[in-house]
């Protein structure tokens, strides 16, 4: 088993050119990587996931080729992503050698570019799988379940005329509480949704390990206390009649008015209420601004290990332990070692 914490591991960075249309196919190696121009971007929250840069010097891609990024270790073999280049390879002179740059997205990107003809219905009484599964083989693009969860509609769903393909998974996703993502292979794939604070930790990083992960050059935080609303305002309207609530926080609340000296008030205009009276206006008040909570959120560096946004982590710092969600991976660096720059957020 690969040692993460071996600041001596020797690791490889290959690239293989695959076939778009088989991704089970490879057409050979892309040679001359300058591992200095290489980077790979996760995002939880982000639409298309992942998306990377290469750099080589000189270059035999082959047109069309869709590239997969492995890495290696010993015995230990990864695929970090299968990416579109997007548009041919552009170049340029340094110091006498003709460096080519790729600029590299995932799936998720060409079903955002890939416009649905007509409409996209889903009956009374379908599954989500089935649409999932339907959408995804018309534009051609392998997928694969992850135990993820069905949904049966009680009623039909058209989506608009030459909505994305993506924008319509998406909805899919959301509708039977699922997530849409990519895996390393190049395959879309869904998966249950998970309320990051029920994610099983799937790593421990402790500061003051001899051998820990975490590089104490790089470790910042930050707060949007500052932005969370003290005071939630409902407007309802309905033809003349108009409802207005407002719900505040306690004065012992940090961001009430009272501590802060100031009212931070957000609006929240609202064409349908139940029941459409003022007790409801006042009662969805109260709702949004317990939705509104502080967000800390803390910037990190690693050695690399192969984490993924959407799993979550402890990290203790001085002694204290917090469990975060590994929101984005930015960038993945490449020369030795490989290192990581993190985007944590507290759960």
């Amino acid at each position: 088993m690969i040692d993460w914490r071996d600041r001596t591991r020797k690791d490889e960075i290959h690239v293989r050119m695959v076939d778009p249309h088989n991704l089970d196919i490879d057409r050979g190696e892309l040679e001359h990587l300058i591992l200095s121009g290489c980077s790979i971007s996760y995002g939880y929250e982000t639409d298309t996931r992942v998306s990377a840069k290469l750099e080589t010097e000189g270059s035999n891609y082959i047109s069309g080729s869709w590239l997969r990024i492995i890495h290696k270790s010993g015995d230990y073999e990864n695929e970090l992503g299968t990416f579109v280049v997007v548009d041919e390879p552009s170049w340029d002179y340094q110091d006498g050698m003709k460096i080519y740059s790729y600029e590299l997205q995932s799936v998720l990107w060409t079903l955002s570019k890939d416009l649905v003809l007509g409409h996209f219905a889903i009956g009374s009484g379908a599954y989500a799988l089935d649409a999932f599964d339907r959408a995804c083989n018309t534009c051609g693009r392998t997928f694969v379940h992850k135990n993820p969860r069905n949904y049966r509609y009680s009623a039909s769903k058209v989506y608009e005329a030459c909505d994305s393909y993506l924008s319509d998974l998406f909805d899919i996703c959301g509708t039977s509480n699922n997530r849409l993502d990519v895996d390393g292979h190049g395959r879309v794939t869904i998966s249950p949704y998970i309320v990051p604070s029920e994610i099983e930790p799937s790593w421990d990083v402790v500061d003051t390990d001899p051998r820990t992960l975490l590089l104490s050059s790089g470790i910042s935080g930050s707060s949007n206390a500052h932005e969370v609303p003290s005071r939630a305002i409902v407007v309802y309207t309905d033809g003349d009649t108009e409802i207005i609530a407002a719900a505040d926080r306690t004065s012992e609340s940090p961001l009430s008015s009272a501590q802060r000296g100031y009212t931070i008030a957000e609006k929240y205009q609202v064409s349908d209420l139940s029941p459409a009276t003022a007790a409801g206006a006042q009662a969805l008040a109260k709702s949004n601004l317990e939705r509104s909570s502080v967000t800390t959120e803390l910037n990190a560096s690693f050695l690399y290990f192969p984490c993924h946004p959407g799993e979550t982590m402890n990290l203790t710092i001085n002694g204290d332990k917090k469990k975060y969600l590994i929101k984005t991976i930015d960038p993945v660096s490449f020369t030795d070692p490989m290192t990581i720059k993190t985007t944590l957020k507290e759960v």
